[in-house]
């Protein structure tokens, strides 16, 4: 039988249809799991690749603001220290007066009735004839010390102000990796962590997005916005204790060798206190949970909350003080669960294994760190009851 030429043209057509619909069948079904296991390993590729970089940067700017950190509260130690050669150089200069005042000086009376400030009383007895060499002496150092005073708390205001675009930047980039982790599936999540076990860039990019959950970067550098750096605003007076959190099981250390200060005990750790701030934000002169706590402002507040205030609220203060009213080693070996430990600019409390809990830097909660982090080991013990 033979069809008309038309009809064999409309067979060859369907025929050419039904093949190609069938070749797309077949290739649906033996292609797409391909497809699939390829577009996977592009967005593993792509994420990897990504995060390195965020990661990377990540790390640089966490040691730009540990470095600053440790330079911010080295400035503080300072202030502190000519804060209080000022106040022993009035109080000195004001003994002077008042012993001109005693002996009948005419000239000082009237100096002390025509001045209405402290300073105006500066310029008038700098000037007097009859000074002695010791008040002369005295308020040179007192005018001295104000400047200096002056300049640094001046140098510490730019230095927090440089500080605080720094922890934008990190504020940015946990921003970037948190949305970067956000958008991925759970698949190449998963993937991601097990490649973060032995790759530093990928580690610390998966960092950067879990310290975006905490929140510490937004928290601006001094509290409040503001530069100043008036601890004594900060202090949040009265110390209300939190209830501690248990303090886990410390790995056993050996017996330390007998105290050669004559067997003095030192007092329980005031750590459980300190570990109940975890995730607080790190704020420059900080000593309160409704601020938050810059390093040594953390260790203040710990000891507060046993009854215990501390003469300073600077690393480099509350060194000088554990070095001597304390057991005190500069060997890492000897150091125990709870001891407070120091460096250049920096002070936490040791918690075993080279781990140290503290306040760690801008943009960052207090936890848990590697001590090695920090830099020069200076010592660290534990005061005496």
């Amino acid at each position: 039988m033979r069809f008309a030429k038309p009809a064999r043209t409309r067979i060859h057509l369907l025929t050419r249809r039904l093949l190609a619909v069938a070749l797309c069948v077949a290739t649906a079904v033996t292609c797409s799991p391909l497809s699939a296991f390829a577009d996977a390993q592009s967005d593993l590729a792509s994420a990897t690749a990504q995060l390195e970089q965020i990661g990377s940067d990540y790390q640089k700017l966490q040691e730009q603001l540990v470095s600053s950190t440790a330079e911010v509260e080295d400035t503080k130690s300072l202030i502190e220290e000519k804060h209080t050669e000022l106040t022993e150089k009035q109080a000195e200069l004001a003994g002077h007066v008042s012993s001109e005042y005693k002996t009948g000086g005419a000239s000082v009376i009237k100096l002390l009735l025509d001045s209405t400030t402290f300073n105006d009383i500066l310029e008038r007895v700098f000037y007097m004839d009859k000074v002695s060499a010791a008040q002369a002496a005295t308020i040179k150092s007192v005018r001295d010390l104000k400047a200096e005073l002056e300049r640094k708390q001046v140098e510490q205001e730019q230095k927090l102000a440089e500080i605080q675009q720094q922890v934008d930047d990190l504020a940015a980039n946990q921003k970037k990796a948190q949305s970067l982790v956000n958008s991925l599936s759970a698949e190449v999540k998963q993937q991601l962590e097990e490649q973060a076990k032995n790759n530093a860039a990928v580690a610390s990019g998966m960092e950067s997005s879990n310290d975006a959950a905490n929140g510490a970067a937004k928290v601006p550098v001094d509290g409040d916005g503001s530069t100043n750096n008036n601890t004594a605003d900060k202090s949040g007076g009265n110390v209300t204790p939190p209830a501690p959190n248990p303090a886990p099981v410390p790995t056993p250390t050996p017996a330390p060798a007998p105290d050669p200060s004559g067997g003095k005990t030192t007092i329980s750790s005031p750590i459980g206190y300190a570990l109940a701030q975890e995730g607080a934000a790190y704020v420059s002169g900080g000593r309160s949970p409704s601020v938050g706590f810059d390093c040594s402002g953390l260790v203040w507040y710990a000891y507060r909350c046993i009854g215990i205030t501390l003469p300073s609220t600077t690393s480099g203060g509350q060194e000088m003080y554990f070095r001597t009213h304390g057991r005190f080693t500069t060997n890492v070996n000897e150091l125990q669960y709870g001891d407070v430990v120091f460096f250049s600019g920096h002070v936490a409390f040791y918690v075993g294994g080279g781990k140290i809990f503290g306040a760690r830097t801008f943009g960052k909660g207090a936890g848990t760190s590697d001590m090695r982090y920090f830099g020069s080991f200076h010592g660290g013990g534990q005061l005496y009851r």
